[in-house]
């Protein structure tokens, strides 16, 4: 099975251990447009989003890395992630580099309901969690 990992789990990150005995096929690029949320300015938790009416003017591309893992490790990324009660696992396209051909592989999606308690969140406008985002209040998001 194909993950697509746009957060922590990337290399050099600190939930990158659950991925030591997985296969990486590459670094990746969604193919379709995401908002990409943080919980806080700096290395914090990534949020991708499916944009919504409001949000259809800050969406970009979700930069990250595609590994083939096992259902051990699968069921891990699932205990890390929290799915399904948290997190949303489920398949979308991307695209590796040097492919011309979009793959199918699993991310993991938050839900919106997932932020009513928050005031602020942090946009990274760029898709990438190694980009600085930027502060934007909820009202704004949804």
């Amino acid at each position: 099975m194909k993950v697509f990992v746009y957060g922590t789990l990337r290399k050099e990150l600190g939930n990158h251990y659950l991925l030591q005995d997985s296969v990486f096929l590459g670094n990746a690029i969604t193919d379709k447009t995401y908002v990409m949320l943080e919980s806080s300015l700096g290395r914090s938790i990534p949020y991708v989003v499916k944009p919504n009416k409001i949000t259809k003017d800050i969406t970009t591309f979700v930069h990250g890395e595609v590994y083939e893992v096992d259902d051990l490790t699968l069921a891990n990324l699932d205990r890390l992630e929290g799915h399904p009660r948290w997190y949303k696992r489920e398949y979308v396209d991307v695209f590796i580099s040097g492919d011309d051909k979009p793959t199918k592989a699993m991310i993991y999606l938050m839900p919106w309901s997932e932020f009513e308690h928050r005031n602020v969140l942090y946009v990274n406008s760029g898709g990438d969690f190694f980009e600085a985002p930027i502060e934007v209040p909820m009202s704004l998001l949804v």
